[in-house]
């Protein structure tokens, strides 16, 4: 049986708590600590590196890190949340053009690519960014909000959306929206957290026609066995 070990961390400058929300191959890990200031982001690769972007009036979060080191988060000004880049100690704001109080970066791939989401006077809404240019991620099935979290090295990208007060997950893969919800229900949000899980999923056209991804009751279906 095999042996885990588990690390506490805990950033020294935090008052209250500390947040790992992401790592990369390299095991470099991100996330956000609270001291009595608020909330900043800290990077951890064997000593803790602190993440404030400039201007930054409320808060600072790291949420992503690709293989090279780039990171992702959001910040907040007296104007709303903003994105950032994070690259060779350069920040690099990210607004969203269709963005009126809130842009938020939650995920980085190897290829640069980066999804999160925005608020206007709609809604929230995901959003993928490639190449400077930001495309609109809205699954059809949402009413009130769909909220990108994570993309694999493939491009697919999952997150949540919520219908009323309910959150169900979502694949997106070339084009297509697929649901997930967990064996208990579409009671929160499941973000499938390993990008593994999506990278594996290899929807075809015919399986991706069904949107809703079922799953055996019990403990979670491997990937190789779900049913669309």
């Amino acid at each position: 049986m095999p042996v885990s070990t588990y690390t506490t961390l805990d950033d020294p400058r935090a008052n209250f708590r500390t947040d790992p929300t992401a790592i990369n191959d390299a095991g470099t890990i991100v996330g956000t600590y609270v001291d009595l200031t608020g909330n900043h982001g800290f990077l951890y690769s064997g000593a803790y590196a602190f993440l404030d972007a400039p201007g930054a009036t409320g808060k600072t979060r790291a949420s992503g890190i690709n293989a090279s080191g780039l990171i992702v988060g959001d910040y907040t000004t007296a104007d709303g949340s903003h994105g950032f880049l994070y690259s060779n100690g350069t920040y690099t704001t990210l607004d969203d053009p269709l963005a009126i109080t809130a842009t938020v970066a939650r995920g980085i791939n190897a290829s640069g690519q980066i999804v999160g989401h925005y608020n206007n006077a709609a809604g929230a809404h995901g959003f993928l960014l490639t190449d400077g240019l930001y495309t609109p991620l809205n699954d059809p099935f949402e009413t009130a909000g769909t909220f990108a979290e994570g993309i694999n090295a493939a491009g697919q990208v999952v997150g949540y959306y919520l219908v009323g007060g309910t959150f169900h997950g979502f694949l997106y893969s070339n084009g297509v929206y697929s649901t997930i919800d967990g064996p208990l229900g579409p009671t929160a949000p499941l973000l499938a957290a390993s990008m593994m899980r999506a990278r594996s999923s290899a929807l075809t056209a015919t399986q991706a026609a069904n949107s809703t991804v079922s799953f055996t009751a019990g403990a979670p279906t491997p990937p190789s066995t779900i049913r669309l």
